[in-house]
């Protein structure tokens, strides 16, 4: 499964389309597609680094491949754990992978220290920290 992650010229206005630098990183989810804050006592958290995305969903891990071009975000063989995930873990889980599903748009915004991504896009929203 490939995804595609583009920004639209509108968001450059308010938000930065950041060079790869800025996208590599660990990302923490902060809000769902639902709007909803996480959960508490689940985490769910991508890392971007040097062309590989390993993390969790919040129950299972993902990993797969991206590569970065101007505005656009492409992941490749995106592959998961298959454990049986109950209650708001599975929801969240279903929610962040419902969200990387399809063509997508990225902004990246704040100072350095202090970054937040969005990933939007027909499956939803996943709006994420940068962790240090």
């Amino acid at each position: 499964m490939a995804l595609l992650i583009a920004a639209t010229p509108a968001q450059a206005s308010t938000a930065s389309v950041a060079p790869l630098i800025l996208i590599d990183g660990t990302w923490a989810v902060a809000r769902l597609s639902s709007g909803q804050t996480m959960p508490t006592g689940v985490r769910a958290v991508l890392n971007l680094v040097g062309g590989r995305i390993t993390g969790t969903t919040g129950c299972n891990s993902v990993m797969g491949r991206y590569s970065h071009g101007g505005s656009n975000l492409v992941f490749q063989g995106l592959a998961s754990t298959r454990k049986f995930c109950a209650g708001a873990a599975g929801t969240t889980e279903t929610l962040v992978l419902k969200s990387l599903s399809g063509a997508q748009k990225v902004a990246v915004y704040g100072p350095t220290g202090q970054k937040s991504m969005r990933i939007s896009g027909t499956g939803g929203t996943l709006y994420l920290v940068k962790q240090k």
